[in-house]
């Protein structure tokens, strides 16, 4: 008897199990249709928000919402494992936050369309693959001590360019991602990251064509490769490490410093970086391929590194550094440094010289006297 109502009261428990799992799927179910319907038919004035998550294999799950989504007023709109068709622009704002994750998201519509975060709101696109194709550049909008994270995806206009413009004490971080620009009219569109008015970027393992900076922003770039240029101006600052830029310049009172990275100058009829008005741009073990011009109070620090010709006028200055392992870095003007390298190549040949002499006459020294004692 007791083993019978054991055996029972299991089957009562698997029984209660499968229906509410069986009710929950059902709800999921309802819930996902009821909101998709309201995305496809949006209410006018009222903002639409729901997640996606659904039970199929990846992608199998496709959906369209046609008109503007709005999220705001502290909500969340997430996006997830599904491939959505957005006709018409996004608009995030009000300290809320867009979610797409391991999601294919195609914009379109049929006038220009585009992103736009402010009022301290959030996107976070991950492992996802962003497309806002039209016959005009693409454009995310960050402002307003807004937020945006990019990590391990792909921004594409097949057609045009993108361009990400940060503004207002902003926050992005972008990584291990790629901005991928069209080729209309057989010209190469650029993918711009625009940052300015105190906002801070964090661009990592990331391949795009340019970066501006203006107003007090600061700027960090690793491991990244720029395929054309980076322009700053007015007190902005940037960091960059290990990675590849076709041309520098730097204008109004700026600062970069580049460690193991190189600009490679792919025009030998221009200078491969203009550092300007009071400017300062330091390069630490770093390859130069071109010339250098600074003008006007500019400032030029390189710390073993190599460069073509570096030009000089309006009071600006160069100076040449080394590494040494007593003294740290040691510097000296430009101008002197082929002065500095002869002589020290010069003396480091002469104290070898002096060295290898002193320890042969001591070994002869010793050698003698052995001799003369086993005598």
């Amino acid at each position: 008897m007791v083993r019978r109502w054991n055996m029972r009261f299991i089957q009562a428990i698997v029984l209660c199990i499968f229906m509410s799992f069986s009710l929950s799927i059902s709800l999921n179910m309802t819930t996902y249709r009821s909101q998709s319907k309201e995305m496809i038919n949006p209410i006018d004035g009222e903002p639409s928000s729901f997640s996606i998550k659904p039970t199929l294999g990846l992608y199998e799950n496709i959906t369209t919402n046609i008109g503007d989504i709005i999220v705001d007023g502290n909500k969340s709109y997430t996006i997830v494992d599904c491939e959505f068709n957005q006709v018409g622009n996004i608009t995030v704002k009000e300290n809320a936050t867009l979610i797409m994750h391991n999601v294919k998201f195609n914009q379109t519509g049929p006038d220009r369309v585009g992103i736009m975060l402010y009022d301290q709101a959030r996107l976070i696109v991950k492992d996802s693959t962003l497309i806002i194709s039209q016959n005009f550049d693409s454009n995310i909008y960050v402002r307003d001590e807004s937020t945006l994270n990019i990590t391990n995806s792909n921004i594409i206009n097949s057609l045009f360019g993108i361009c990400i413009w940060v503004e207002d004490y902003n926050t992005v971080h972008i990584q291990n991602s790629n901005m991928i620009g069209g080729n209309a009219g057989g010209f190469q569109r650029h993918c711009v990251i625009m940052a300015m008015n105190y906002t801070v970027v964090h661009v990592q393992n990331t391949t795009l064509d340019r970066i501006a900076g203006w107003n007090d922003a600061t700027i960090f770039v690793q491991n990244c490769t720029l395929r054309e240029s980076m322009k700053i101006f007015n007190y902005v600052k940037v960091y960059v490490s290990h990675s590849t830029v076709d041309y520098v310049w730097a204008s109004q009172n700026c600062t970069i410093y580049f460690q193991h990275s190189i600009v490679n100058s792919s025009n030998p009829l221009e200078f491969a970086v203009r550092v300007i008005h009071q400017s300062s741009i330091w390069f630490k073990h770093s390859s130069v391929r071109g010339d250098i011009l600074a003008v006007n109070n500019a400032k030029v620090w390189l710390i073993n590194t190599s460069v073509g010709n570096v030009s000089l006028s309006d009071e600006a200055a160069a100076f040449a550094g080394w590494e040494l392992p007593l003294f740290g870095e040691v510097y000296v003007p430009y101008t002197m440094a082929p002065i500095v390298e002869s002589a020290a190549i010069v003396t480091t040949v002469a104290v070898a010289i002096i060295i290898i002499f002193v320890m042969v006459k001591k070994f002869l020294r010793r050698s003698t006297g052995v001799e003369v004692g086993n005598q």
